[in-house]
């Protein structure tokens, strides 16, 4: 290889690097605003509040899963994609999200009934409304996010989730109402519309129905097919709280459902934002394939392992500084729901390798099991009340564990032995955490002082461990060369859409 192929092969990783750290950066900031806000509206609203608005949301989040039909992960994955089949996806997604909205809001009357909350109804009829803003910039945020504007998805996302937490927060300051929690959702959807078409070049023209648009259909019906799965078994703990033992149960449960999962979700999502385009382009080259997901998958549980140990050790103490005494309740909830996000991670990154391999049928069918053995461990949890059902629901992420690592690595690019192997160092890092998380402060007294310590000796322990596993010491070493190196000049010659897209790549394949 010649210097100037290292020298390009360099720029392409830093570029790709830099990309990732507009990624991860956004993230970090909207996980603060999502942590933030949900402390702050916990001590400004009562717990009733936000049991209501979930109760609505739980109807909302089956809308937009219909509205979308899989036809973003379409535009994303397809090979080749046309302006007329775009332009075929948009008016779809914007005819369906239509109607969707009006079946939603003319439904709030009897989801308000089922729940017997007659406040319900206005606030799906609101949400409705949010859904079309949705549909507007669905095909515009799939572009995006095909061509890998890494660094212009990041400031839409960090600006949309500042404006809805100061809206948000404002009105729970002035009113005191449920209506804060809707308000930060619609100024957010506003902020994403009215940026995603900014940032986004391409405008709707006549559409075109013909040619591969049939098989993107097809790959769309498979993924929707699993949302609409993936959506029950999301909301199915929700619909059974709210509806058998009441709005404050249900808004005990939901507060400690987001103050937990929502950061989690918050590295997986946008992870498979970028990962996904990626792995799609490394379908021909196997090893490549591997080397990127396998990486990608151990920075994830090595973000957030070692911090939810100590969240589930010291759940009570925790939940009492964050959010006051009168959230207690929600502690053991908040306890049981980390054990099941210990995993959680690994389990949502399995979606990578059913989209990137084109495997819609397999995607619908993987959700469809896992659905069913989730929804009845609510069902079987119910009767031990909120906590029973997240107890119920720890237990079931790790039954369904076997046959989720056998379905999605028995064709493609990555195995079941080779997730097995790129798990196992990670438990084994979870092992000595709680052990260093064990022998740490003393549980009496615990103020945030100890909750950085805990913390600290978590992480260290982790690392410790992983440093064992040769695998684990290489990645890290790469890691760490690639950040010295995002502090570097970056030689000019390339344009900055063909930098980006060929250093992304660049930059996963290489491992």
């Amino acid at each position: 290889m010649t210097n100037s192929a290292r020298e390009a092969g360099a720029s392409r990783k830093v570029q790709a690097a830099r990309g990732l750290g507009f990624t991860i950066a956004a993230q970090a900031w909207r996980v603060l605003l999502g942590l933030s806000s949900g402390v702050l509206l916990a001590r400004l609203l009562a717990p009733a509040d936000f049991g209501l608005v979930a109760m609505a949301m739980t109807a909302m989040s089956l809308a937009v899963v219909l509205q979308d039909a899989g036809l973003n992960q379409a535009t994303v994955q397809a090979e080749r994609l046309e302006d007329g089949h775009t332009s075929a996806l948009f008016w779809t997604t914007v005819a369906v999200s239509g109607v969707v909205a009006i079946i939603l809001a003319l439904c709030g009357p009897a989801i308000a009934t089922f729940y017997r909350q007659p406040a319900v109804a206005p606030l799906v009829a609101g949400f409705a409304g949010v859904l079309l803003l949705y549909g507007l910039q669905s095909q515009h945020m799939a572009l995006l996010n095909r061509e890998l504007r890494f660094k212009a998805l990041a400031g839409l996302d960090a600006a949309a989730a500042a404006a809805g937490f100061a809206a948000g927060l404002a009105v729970a300051l002035v009113w005191r109402s449920y209506w804060a929690l809707f308000v930060a959702n619609l100024v957010s959807a506003l902020i994403t519309l009215a940026g995603s078409w900014m940032l986004c070049a391409w405008r709707p023209s006549r559409p075109d129905f013909g040619g591969h648009l049939p098989n993107m259909l097809k790959f769309g019906a498979g993924v929707s097919g699993f949302q609409v799965m993936n959506f029950i078994s999301r909301n199915a703990d929700n619909v059974l709280i709210g509806r058998v033992l009441g709005q404050s149960a249900l808004g005990f449960y939901d507060r400690a459902y987001r103050l937990l999962l929502f950061p989690i979700q918050q590295v997986t999502l946008p992870m498979q934002k970028v990962v996904v385009p990626l792995l799609s382009r490394l379908r021909g080259e196997p090893d490549r394939y591997r080397e990127a997901y396998f990486a990608c998958v151990s920075l994830i549980l090595a973000l957030v392992q070692p911090g939810l140990v100590v969240l589930i050790l010291h759940a009570d103490a925790i939940f009492t500084l964050l959010l006051g005494a009168r959230w207690a309740p929600a502690a053991p909830i908040f306890a049981w729901l980390g054990v099941a996000g210990l995993h959680q991670p690994m389990m949502a990154t399995l979606a990578w390798l059913f989209l990137s391999q084109g495997r819609g049928g397999d995607f619908f069918k993987y959700g469809a099991f896992t659905t069913a053995i989730t929804v009845a461990a609510f069902a079987l949890g119910l009767r031990w009340g909120a906590v029973g059902v997240a107890a119920a629901y720890a237990v079931a992420e790790y039954v369904k564990l076997p046959f989720t690592f056998w379905w999605a690595g028995r064709r493609g690019e990555v195995g079941q032995a080779g997730l097995w192997r790129v798990a196992a160092p990670h438990w084994v890092g979870v092992a000595a955490s709680v052990a260093a998380v064990l022998v740490g402060p003393d549980r009496t007294n615990f103020g945030w002082g100890d909750v950085a310590l805990a913390v600290a000796l978590s992480y260290a322990a982790y690392a410790v461990v992983l440093m064992i596993f040769p695998g684990k010491r290489r990645l890290a070493g790469e890691a760490l060369s690639l950040g010295g190196a995002l502090f570097r000049r970056i030689p000019a010659g390339k344009s900055a859409h063909s930098a980006t897209y060929d250093g992304a790549v660049s930059t996963f394949a290489d491992g």
